[in-house]
């Protein structure tokens, strides 16, 4: 695809160097853009589009991580739980990210890495896109 704004390759490499949720966050919505312009623009190139969907949901399986580790346990009596804002919530916000696309995001990160490298190689054989909701769905314990 010529004169493409990002190569999806470059784009791997952004989510790789990404080490926070809003980062990985960010990154996900500018894969969504970037797949809705390739679209609109007429210029649907059905391998570079699966590239990006494959690094958005690498995006998103990294920040489902990162928040599965910040996450708040089962809340104990209130008498032991903070009064304030917790780390978690905090960074829902500044990722913006509503709480029930925290709780998808962290089911996709239990997905393990080698089963996703081989969801990933059967999509592309069968010459389809990765749909988000298969991984939360799969993902689940």
């Amino acid at each position: 695809m010529s004169g493409q704004l990002i190569k999806p390759g470059a784009f791997a490499r952004e989510i790789a160097e990404a080490d926070s949720v809003p980062q990985l966050a960010e990154l996900a919505r500018k894969a969504d853009a970037l797949i809705d312009y390739m679209r609109s623009a007429g210029r649907y190139d059905f391998e570079t589009v699966q590239e990006f969907c494959f690094a958005k949901a690498e995006a998103v399986r990294r920040a489902g991580a990162l928040l599965e580790e910040i996450a708040p346990k089962k809340p104990g009596p209130a008498k032991d739980r903070d009064s304030g804002v917790s780390i978690y919530h905090e960074t829902l916000t500044n990722a913006k990210l509503h709480e029930k696309s925290a709780v998808r995001w962290r089911a996709a990160a239990r997905f393990p890495a080698d089963k996703f490298e081989a969801f990933k190689e059967k999509l592309r054989k069968k010459g389809e896109l990765l749909k988000l909701t298969d991984l939360y769905r799969l993902g689940k314990p």
